[in-house]
């Protein structure tokens, strides 16, 4: 019986990389905005899964588990660079397409790139909400908020959202 033990939780921790590694990915991808940083944090939080999947009783919140891990290793990473500052060199940007700047069609990647230029604190829910179809609850888990803040968040960066979305390109 031990072994049956043993073999189960090695396929829930096989069946976390495979059941939740894109979502992980497309929530770490909205944090940081770049692919290589998005998939080390993937990696972060896989390798932290790696070393305390024991201690997860329920298999059901090995995906929030895994999205708050990758959100405070994010502000972690941002404290840093808070303290120590970098340079971006040549930051690409990137200008709507015709039909969705004459407000006669709005694509996923218009949505995307306007959910990007939202600060942290309204951008980081509105992704968990939109993107990863978290409830208010789990997204007040992942960010260790009052869920009251995190519907605040929500109101706020939805505005925020629309009006990015409804203004005339300059």
């Amino acid at each position: 019986m031990g072994m049956r033990a043993e073999s189960k939780s090695q396929i829930d921790l096989e069946a976390a990389v495979r059941d939740h590694y894109k979502l992980v990915y497309r929530f770490a991808y909205s944090l940081v905005k770049n692919q290589a940083d998005a998939a080390d944090l993937t990696q972060y939080a896989y390798e932290r899964l790696a070393m305390k999947w024991k201690q997860i009783e329920d298999a059901s919140k090995v995906k929030g588990w895994l999205q708050s891990t990758v959100y405070r290793k994010f502000l972690d990473q941002r404290r840093r660079v808070t303290k120590f500052p970098q340079v971006e060199m040549n930051e690409e940007i990137h200008q709507p397409d015709e039909q969705a700047a004459d407000g006669k069609r709005l694509d996923a990647q218009t949505a995307i790139e306007a959910l990007m230029q939202l600060e942290d604190e309204l951008r980081v829910p509105l992704s968990l909400f939109y993107l990863e179809s978290c409830p208010y609850k789990k997204i007040a888990e992942i960010l260790e908020l009052p869920v009251g803040t995190v519907m605040s968040r929500l109101h706020r960066g939805k505005a925020k959202l629309y009006k990015i979305l409804t203004s005339p390109v300059k």
